[in-house]
């Protein structure tokens, strides 16, 4: 019986509630949009009960947005960095 999450699922998913590192600082619109969107996941996560398929899901529609939002306010780091991101879930969920 495997127990707790692989870190193939759990760090994608981790990322996406908390999608800021430290550099560079991202346009103000766009942190506000984004950290509205982190907060709406996080809340949708914990009416999940730690269901690693769901989590991943709905952390790849978040992702998706995130790369929404960069695209409409001009970010093309943050537009890479998320692209990564929603990719890696997508890995993840095809390997499930």
């Amino acid at each position: 019986m495997e127990k707790g999450w692989r870190a193939e699922t759990a760090g994608p998913v981790s990322f996406t509630i908390h999608p800021f590192d430290d550099k560079p600082i991202p346009p103000r619109k766009l942190e506000k949009m984004v950290r509205r969107r982190s907060r709406s996941l996080a809340k949708e996560l914990r009416k999940l009960q730690y269901d690693k398929i769901s989590s991943a899901r709905i952390s790849l529609a978040a992702a998706h947005d995130y790369v929404s939002f960069a695209r409409a306010t001009d970010a093309p780091y943050f537009v890479k960095l998320w692209e990564k991101l929603e990719q890696q879930l997508q890995d993840q969920l095809a390997g499930s």
